[in-house]
């Protein structure tokens, strides 16, 4: 695990090289291993979603995404910018993805049942 802010970087952007070239499976361990020293970086919560989502993970990837949805509005809503009704809005649309995500795998379920 890299400590040193440019160590970190050059890594993510590894990462995301092999995952520009297809290479999903590789991006990932380059994404756990920054996330692992900056966990609370959406960028990098982005980027390990979008390779699960290349390695046909779509609940894994789905759950990076809101963790990174959450922790953007986290980073947002403060100060003059924490208001009840910004944050009612940010939680309802990342409730509706879950919510969209759970309606077309009941759907995708029923129709492989037939």
């Amino acid at each position: 695990m890299k400590s040193d802010a440019i160590d970190i970087w050059k890594e993510f952007l590894a990462g995301r090289i092999e995952q520009e070239k297809g290479n999903h499976e590789e991006a990932l361990k380059y994404f756990e291993s920054v996330l692992k020293a900056d966990p609370n970086n959406p960028s990098f919560l982005r980027a390990k979603a979008n390779a699960l989502k290349g390695l046909k993970k779509p609940k894994e990837a789905l759950m990076a995404d809101v963790v990174a949805e959450y922790r953007e509005l986290a980073q947002t809503h403060i100060g003059e910018m924490d208001k009840p009704d910004l944050w009612i809005r940010g939680l309802e649309g990342i409730l509706a993805k879950i919510e969209s995500f759970e309606k077309d795998t009941a759907t995708a379920m029923l129709a492989s049942a037939w």
